[in-house]
């Protein structure tokens, strides 16, 4: 299977734009990777209502020297200034989270955990421990536990909004849009100048298929956050897929200019200049892009314009861009995965093909779509048995995908095992869901059966 997919604008990827950017000081890492608009505003982390440090000038003065290390990735630091405050109020309980979310950047989740439960001994009725007890058991793969949490600290405190951020972030990876954007919506009353809630909303509506919501939520949050690039990227996915072209690019455009190192703001321009035919603009920033990137991001390049090639019918050009992403990241499993189905597709160098559909396997060894990659490779050279056993790894982790049925007809037919080949690329079709392969696998499906002598 080709992945990422050849030009194809998702609207949904508005869904993962917000949270790096607007995220509050949180206690897991995932939350925590940027304090943009935080740092913009000069915001310092501020201290609870019932805080016990306000009145020991000392303990607040080494809490805030924990808080700065923490910012600077200074984990020692922050870990002993913690510490120090913590020992000089002891009663007082964001020493003791700051410690706690030392201990998670650490990986250490059970000491993560222990430090999360002597704060709520101290504070059990504090909305901001709350919503810390509630990111924990959501970084744990706890959801309800962490709604829970994140309900509590709303109700204690109904205009703390992180505890309404987390809780709408939470039901909106969970798939509950129309929950989330009441939350988000909450959130946004509690504090109407928060950039995260509109633009937690705008994604919250798009989710909803609600998209001239969602752009005007959009452009609320970039108000209020306006050096912030991602509500502009936001916006223009919702312009491109009302193809508004021109507009959507000059949001982009915007977009960049705030960030020039932003790689989104880059692959969604390459994306828009393809959608909208201009395909020497498209060549020009490509070309303009990679001089400006290096490492992943120039990896990243490559592999879009690999993608927009491919789209094009451009197998070499593809190629050769597959290849430049391969080298300038070699843990870049989606570039040696497209390397080795555009070999399978064109019936050449499939020795390197093998090796190269392995290695996008092994990097990314849950990825059934590079699995159907490895089985597509082995089918082009020959090896049925080894592609149907590929096909039944990846079809442990989707079972219901039809292109995953068709593959294994494909395999089953080769082995000579027609009723069963039969019955899959039957199975394939049974969902009417389009793949590619489906008309293959009517053609296929018809031939069994007058070889069977079925009429």
């Amino acid at each position: 299977m080709h992945l990422p997919r050849t030009h194809r604008l998702v609207l949904a990827w508005a869904l993962a734009l917000g949270l790096p950017a607007f995220a509050n000081p949180v206690v897991n890492e995932t939350a925590h990777k940027n304090r943009l608009s935080q740092r913009e505003a000069g915001v310092q982390r501020p201290l609870g209502p019932d805080s016990l440090l306000l009145s020991q000038h000392e303990a607040e003065e080494a809490w805030r020297k924990g808080n700065q290390a923490l910012d600077k990735g200074q984990w020692a630091e922050a870990d002993a200034a913690f510490n120090l405050a913590a020992k000089l109020a002891p009663k007082a309980y964001e020493p003791v989270l700051g410690m706690a979310d030392v201990q998670l950047r650490r990986s250490n989740a059970v000491g993560a955990e222990k430090l999360v439960q002597r704060a709520l001994a101290l504070a059990p009725k504090s909305a901001e421990v709350l919503t810390t007890a509630g990111r924990l058991a959501a970084a744990q793969g706890k959801a309800a536990d962490a709604e829970r949490q994140f309900q509590q600290a709303a109700k204690l405190d109904p205009k703390y909004t992180p505890a309404l951020l987390d809780l709408a972030e939470l039901q909106l990876a969970q798939g509950k849009a129309k929950e989330a954007a009441a939350s988000f919506r909450m959130a946004s009353q509690a504090d109407p100048m928060h950039p995260a809630a509109a633009f937690g909303l705008g994604r919250a509506l798009v989710a909803q298929r609600d998209l001239a919501g969602a752009l005007k939520a959009f452009e609320q949050s970039s108000g209020l956050a306006p050096r912030n690039p991602l509500p502009l990227l936001a916006s223009a996915e919702i312009q491109a897929a009302q193809r508004s072209w021109d507009k959507a690019i000059e949001l982009a455009r915007q977009a960049e200019s705030l960030d020039p190192a932003l790689a989104r703001s880059k692959l969604l321009q390459l994306d828009l200049l393809a959608g909208s035919g201009r395909w020497p603009a498209a060549q020009q920033d490509y070309e303009r892009f990679v001089a400006q990137s290096k490492g992943e991001d120039a990896a990243a390049l490559h592999l879009k314009w690999g993608n927009l090639m491919e789209a094009q019918g451009k197998a070499a050009e593809a190629m050769a861009a597959y290849r430049k992403a391969s080298e300038a990241d070699a843990k870049l499993a989606g570039a040696w995965n497209n390397m080795a189905w555009l070999a399978a597709q064109q019936q050449k160098d499939l020795g390197p093909a093998l090796d190269w559909a392995r290695k996008a396997v092994d990097l990314e060894p849950r990825n059934f779509g590079f699995l159907d990659t490895l089985a597509a490779v082995q089918l082009a050279s020959g090896d049925a048995e080894a592609a149907l056993r590929s096909i039944q790894q990846a079809q442990k982790l989707a079972p219901q995908l039809p292109y995953l049925k068709y593959r294994q007809g494909l395999a089953l037919e080769k082995l000579g095992q027609t009723a069963q080949a039969a019955q899959a690329y039957q199975e394939s079709l049974k969902s009417g869901a389009k793949f590619d392969g489906a008309e293959d696998a009517r053609k296929r499906l018809a031939a069994l059966g007058k070889a069977g002598g079925k009429t």
